[in-house]
């Protein structure tokens, strides 16, 4: 190990890191029922959760997020439970502060 790398490996560990949602944040996420159908659609058209790329179904239970992005319940909350950004922009879905010093 050189002094570079000494010194990239003290960066990382004084870095802060993101922190999720709060398990009342979570259960407070706006949940919709998918009314589209994405029978009709061309392949590139259909509607889709972007963390498991698997697509909606009428009725589906889903989330909406602040930012408006759509997604399953259950790859969504995995998601938000590590990360309090969405996965797609990066928006902030809280607003109480996302980062935390390492201990």
């Amino acid at each position: 190990m050189n002094f570079f790398n000494l010194l990239e490996l003290m960066a990382a560990r004084q870095a802060p890191r993101e922190v999720g949602l709060t398990k009342d944040e979570i259960k407070n996420l706006k949940r919709i029922t998918y009314q589209g159908d994405n029978k009709n659609k061309p392949e590139n058209e259909k509607d889709l959760c972007t963390i498991c790329y698997c697509e909606f179904e009428k009725d589906e239970k889903l989330v909406e997020l602040r930012c408006k992005h759509v997604y399953h319940e259950e790859c969504i909350t995995k998601w938000v439970e590590r990360n309090a950004k969405c996965p797609v922009c990066k928006a902030p879905q809280t607003d109480r502060p996302i980062f935390t010093e390492e201990e």
